[in-house]
């Protein structure tokens, strides 16, 4: 394996290894050295990669901000209508997020607020998972699949909203609710109002 590789190798183990544990117990709970010998990796060597446990809750943001442009990609081009890629979108972000699992959610949400740069990463995902949102409504207006009048920029930060507000109602009720489902129920929600209530979120402001 080349150096290159096998640097990137090691980094994605210990990512692994620390998302896992912090899956388990809890990023509070866990400790370096914990991570490390979960990865089979000497305790200097993630400092080599992280330069904290913090780091690697960034590096969970970063991982969702590249696969959802890797979707938005896939499905601005595809034959599909807008209307089923919003829902595919929503069931994309949502099976990620219950992959990640309430107890690392719930670390994530309160690091975002006592870490400043944390929160300043939390709040560029919100930003380009609004930017997508309002590409996809822009072109569905553009497809006739959505009212003119729709303001796709209002609209779509209300989504980014629900969908946050949604996540933190999940992590607490995960035993009794389907994120997949409060999810789709959401995104149903707004494609209503898009579609046929229009005036409702017009242009006026």
């Amino acid at each position: 394996m080349k150096r290159k590789d096998q640097k990137e190798y090691t980094k994605q183990l210990i990512f692994k290894s620390a998302v896992e544990l912090f899956k388990k117990q809890g990023f509070q709970n866990t400790t370096v050295q914990q991570i490390t010998d979960h990865a089979g990796v000497a305790k200097g060597t993630f400092f080599n990669y992280f330069h904290s446990k913090e780091s690697v809750l960034h590096l969970v943001g970063q991982s969702q901000l590249k696969l959802l442009h890797a979707f938005y990609k896939e499905v601005i081009d595809s034959s599909e209508s807008i209307e089923e890629n919003l829902y595919k979108l929503f069931k994309f972000m949502a099976i990620k997020n219950e992959e990640y699992g309430p107890i690392l959610l719930l670390s994530i949400f309160h690091i975002s607020t006592v870490v400043k740069d944390f929160h300043i990463s939390e709040t560029r995902l919100a930003s380009e998972f609004r930017s997508i949102l309002i590409s996809l409504i822009e072109e569905g207006k553009k497809r006739g699949e959505f009212s003119e009048h729709t303001n796709a920029s209002r609209i779509a930060k209300m989504i980014v909203n629900s969908f946050f507000g949604t996540l933190f109602y999940w992590v607490h009720h995960s035993e009794e609710e389907s994120l997949p489902a409060l999810l789709n129920d959401v995104m149903a929600s707004y494609i209503t109002v898009i579609k046929s209530q229009p005036r409702i979120l017009d242009n006026r402001c």
